[in-house]
C-alpha cells in the first residue's frame, strides 16, 4: 500500500482558519474494507450501544444533553444558521424514545454509530471518488452542491466545508455529496470530521477508538492492539489557530483492522493530538474558496 502524505491529502486553508479560530478538522481514512448490508457482530454492538445511552438516559435524565459541551458547540453553529442540529435529534430518537438504530449498509452504520456515541458530526465518502487532496475551507454565498439524495443545494455563506478539486464533499449544515457517497461497492472510504471552536474535548482520540472497536475482531487482545495503533499511527493535524504539519512518529507497520474476515487498513490524520512546534518555513498553501 502505498504511503499517504499529508500534502496529498488533507490541506487547511487560510480562509477557514481566519474564519473559525479554534475550530478543528480531522480525516480517517479506512482501506481494504467492505461494506455488506448485514454484519451479525456489528449488530450486537448496535444493541450494546443503544442499552448504553438509555442506561445513561435512565441514571442522567432525557435532559443530560443540554450541559454536553460537544452538543451545545454544535447546536449554537446551527442555531446563528437558523437550524437545529439533526444528531442531538437522533440521539434522542434512540436513548430517550427507546428507537432502534436505523438498518443501513455496515460502513454508514458504524459511522452513525460513531456520532451517537461521541456526538461528533461525521460524514463519509468513497475514496476512489475523492479528487485528494481535500481541503477544509469555508462556503460562499451562492456556493452550491448535489446532496446524497440528489438534491442540488444553495448554500449559506460562512459555513465548514470539505472540498476536493471537483467541489463540495461535505459541509457542516447539510452533510455529504452525492458524487462521493459510500456505496455497496465502496472498498476505501474517508470519514471526515468537523467542529466548530470552543468544544475541549478530544476530536479524533474518542472517533478513532470506536472505529477501531467497531471492525476489529472480537477478541479482546486483538481489539487492544488496534486501539494502541489507531491512537498512534501516522498523525497529522487541521487546526485553525495552528500549522497543519506531520507529527515526527518512526514509519510504522502497516494498520489492520479486522472486518468480518478481511483486513482493513487505517491512516488518521487528527485533530486532538497536535504538537505545538514552530512552523515549517515553506510557503503555505493557497486559500481556494469552495467553488
Amino acid at each position: 500500500m502505498t504511503q499517504m502524505a499529508l500534502g496529498d491529502v488533507f490541506v487547511a486553508t487560510h480562509t477557514w482558519r481566519r474564519a473559525f479560530p479554534g475550530a478543528v478538522a480531522g480525516l480517517l481514512v479506512m482501506r481494504d474494507v467492505r461494506n455488506p448490508q448485514h454484519v451479525p457482530a456489528l449488530e450486537v454492538r448496535k444493541r450494546e450501544l443503544e442499552r448504553t445511552l438509555r442506561i445513561s438516559t435512565a441514571q442522567h435524565g432525557p435532559d443530560v444533553l443540554r450541559a454536553d459541551p460537544r452538543i451545545r458547540v454544535y447546536a449554537d453553529y446551527y442555531r446563528n444558521h437558523g437550524k437545529t442540529y439533526h444528531v442531538k435529534a437522533q440521539w434522542e430518537s434512540v436513548a430517550v424514545e427507546g428507537k432502534p438504530i436505523p438498518h443501513c449498509a455496515a460502513l454508514v452504520e458504524a459511522m452513525f454509530m460513531a456520532e451517537l456515541k461521541n456526538l461528533i458530526l461525521t460524514a463519509g465518502h468513497d475514496l476512489t471518488a475523492v479528487a485528494l487532496p481535500v481541503r477544509v475551507d469555508v462556503t460562499r454565498e451562492n456556493d452550491t452542491y448535489v446532496l446524497m439524495r440528489g438534491d442540488e443545494q444553495l448554500l449559506r455563506a460562512e459555513d465548514m466545508a470539505m472540498v476536493d478539486a471537483r467541489g463540495i464533499l461535505s459541509s457542516v449544515l447539510y452533510g455529504p455529496d452525492h458524487r462521493t457517497r459510500i456505496t455497496s461497492e465502496t472498498r476505501e472510504v474517508l470519514f471526515a470530521a468537523m467542529r466548530p471552536p470552543e468544544l475541549a474535548s478530544p476530536l479524533w482520540e474518542s472517533i478513532s477508538k470506536t472505529f477501531a472497536t467497531t471492525f476489529c475482531s472480537s477478541r479482546r487482545t486483538q481489539r487492544q492492539r488496534c486501539l494502541r495503533r489507531c491512537s498512534l499511527p501516522e498523525m497529522t493535524a487541521a487546526r485553525s489557530n495552528e500549522p497543519v504539519q506531520r507529527l515526527s512518529l518512526r514509519e510504522r507497520k502497516r494498520d489492520r483492522l479486522e472486518q468480518n474476515g478481511p483486513t482493513a487498513k487505517v491512516h488518521v490524520w487528527k485533530a486532538s493530538l497536535i504538537r505545538r512546534r514552530e512552523p515549517v518555513r515553506r510557503a503555505p498553501p493557497e486559500a481556494v474558496s469552495a467553488s
